[in-house]
């Protein structure tokens, strides 16, 4: 089953907005793309949960670094895009990412 992170409706308490992991899963795929710091292969890994019954998209990214790319470069570069994405896309909904980069072994 999808597990869903749902957006406070203001009109009617009784309903609720519920949005995908899978959407939240794209979102960071596409954030990803733009990364030139970061490696996507077959490796790549990204998790994406909810956190407070459904209030809180979490997501975890695990992945190689490119070659000769700075670590903490790399995660800011995330970061900044899923940022941009999720505040183009998802402005309301709250999120926590955790990034995990391996060094390319030559």
């Amino acid at each position: 089953m999808t597990k869903y992170v749902f957006v406070n409706n203001i009109r009617k308490s009784s309903v609720r907005l519920g949005i995908s992991t899978k959407v939240f899963k794209f979102l960071a795929e596409k954030a990803l793309d733009k990364c030139d710091l970061i490696e996507v292969d077959k490796d790549t890994d990204i998790l994406v949960s909810t956190k407070n019954n459904g209030k809180i998209a979490t997501f975890k990214l695990t992945s190689k670094l490119a070659n000769n790319a700075n670590k903490d470069e790399a995660k800011q570069q995330f970061l900044e895009h899923l940022g941009n994405v999720m505040n183009f896309m998802c402005d309301s909904i709250p999120y926590e990412v955790s990034v995990k980069l391996v060094e390319k072994k030559a």
